[in-house]
């Protein structure tokens, strides 16, 4: 392999190498939004987050979830959000539904 080569090949490396980390380095922040009367439990991953009525709590730097996405609402019903959910993507709870507000409008007219 020439001198060339070698470098080239050094090139693809090193991106790769930054790509992966970076791809990894958790992200921007994921939101739950609660719009709704009451508060609801809401279980990311290994987190569990009280998110009071009319509030909002954000994971910082969090990334995707790692899986789906648990709300426990006060009446003891729960949905499960299918997952990864990732930024900027929104999880919002409103009246009494959970669902995932997509930050890329849909293509729809």
């Amino acid at each position: 392999m020439n001198e060339r080569a070698r470098s080239i090949a050094r090139a693809v490396v090193a991106v790769a190498t930054v790509a992966i980390l970076t791809s990894c380095s958790g992200g921007d922040d994921l939101t739950v939004q609660n719009d709704g009367d009451d508060a609801v439990t809401v279980e990311i991953g290994e987190e569990t987050l009280d998110v009071p009525a009319s509030s909002a709590v954000s994971l910082l730097d969090y990334g995707c979830s790692p899986g789906d996405v648990t709300v426990r609402f006060g009446s003891g019903e729960m949905t499960v959000l299918d997952g990864p959910i990732c930024p900027p993507d929104t999880i919002m709870i409103r009246g009494g539904e959970a669902t995932v507000r997509s930050a890329t409008p849909s293509a729809t007219p």
